[in-house]
């Protein structure tokens, strides 16, 4: 369970030389705990670092965990992404390459992790912010959208780097007004070359393929749509509150759940509360993955016995549901606010 340990379990299974561990590398130096959280970080960390044993020394017992967990996550989206290039084949003990580098190329800076990670970003940003080179964007929904304004703001992308096309349930204006004065255009029929076109996907790896001067990337949604706006102010709060009627009223928000989910919480839902009029149930906001119109919510049999406002335009005032027990959000991008 500490960092020493993991060290002479990778020098028993052959990955560090026993005999230079011994010699060089002072292991008292490493006698503290390493939380469970973080014992991946080190050993990959350990991993990668295996035939630079003094490099590894001198991180480790410098470095926090949460210092080595956020350069072993620049390490991870750089090796999954050479590991699923086609293009690229390491030859044999060319294992890590790239990533050791990268670390020599900032080894001077070693000692102050922080100045350390942050020149490792600059350099990858700089690679990737080069004028000529544009990303083009897949946003078709919400998610995408949170991912995709994660991954600008993470590399720093002005608006002459970036394409947004749109697809599925973005259409342009929505588009428009979340990437205001980006270059917007039609997923479909898309095909300029000369670009590095970027989906997400709900997959934990990283895919890139090429062909010619085209070149895709599909990138987990993970750690990027976690980019969330900033919350709304208290005044804008008591606002929403104050035009939907809620009062005191308890709220509960659902946020894109299947039908089964959604059937099976309805039951619990209706065991608890269908007794009391509508105006004393607490109001349920749902948000379903998809947008539905009227037809299709009334085929919905756990939505039977509810009193029933749908909101379609986000760009009108929102209702007043106080006489209703579920508002129906056939909107886009409206969820995180109902949340706060």
């Amino acid at each position: 369970a500490r960092a020493a340990g993991a060290i002479k379990a990778l020098a028993d299974a052959g990955v560090l030389d026993k005999e230079m561990v011994k010699k060089r590398i002072d292991l008292s130096k490493f006698e503290r705990p390493v939380l469970e959280e973080f014992r991946y970080y080190y050993l990959r960390l350990l991993e990668t670092l295996k035939d630079e044993p003094i490099i590894a020394y001198q991180m480790i017992s410098v470095w926090s965990p949460e210092e080595i967990l956020g350069l072993v996550q620049i390490l991870d989206y750089l090796s999954k992404g050479v590991a699923l290039d086609s293009s690229y084949k390491a030859e044999a003990g060319q294992e890590h390459f790239l990533e050791k580098e990268l670390i020599k190329s900032a080894l001077p800076l070693v000692n102050n992790p922080k100045v350390f990670i942050s020149h490792l970003r600059q350099k990858i940003k700089t690679a990737i912010t080069d004028n000529s080179v544009k990303l083009a964007i897949k946003v078709h929904e919400v998610a995408s959208v949170n991912a995709a304004r994660g991954l600008i703001k993470a590399l720093g992308l002005g608006k002459d780097n970036v394409i947004i096309l749109y697809a599925n349930e973005i259409d342009s204006e929505q588009a428009q007004g979340f990437f205001p004065r980006y270059d917007i255009r039609a997923f479909s029929g898309f095909a300029d070359r000369e670009v590095i076109r970027v989906e997400f996907h709900d997959y934990g790896n990283m895919r890139i393929a090429s062909s010619g001067d085209y070149l895709s990337s599909s990138l987990p949604y993970t750690p990027f749509k976690f980019n969330l706006p900033e919350r709304g102010s208290e005044k804008e709060l008591n606002s929403m509150r104050k035009l939907l009627g809620i009062g005191s009223r308890r709220v509960i928000v659902m946020g894109s759940p299947s039908d089964a989910e959604f059937n099976e919480f309805i039951q619990s839902y209706n065991s608890l509360y269908e007794s009391l009029p509508y105006a004393k149930r607490p109001l349920l906001i749902i948000g379903f993955r998809q947008r539905r119109n009227e037809k299709e919510l009334k085929l919905l049999g756990s939505l039977s016995g509810q009193s029933i406002a749908v909101r379609t335009d986000d760009k009108a005032p929102l209702p007043d549901v106080k006489s209703n027990n579920v508002l129906i959000l056939n909107t886009v991008g409206e969820l995180l606010k109902m949340y706060a």
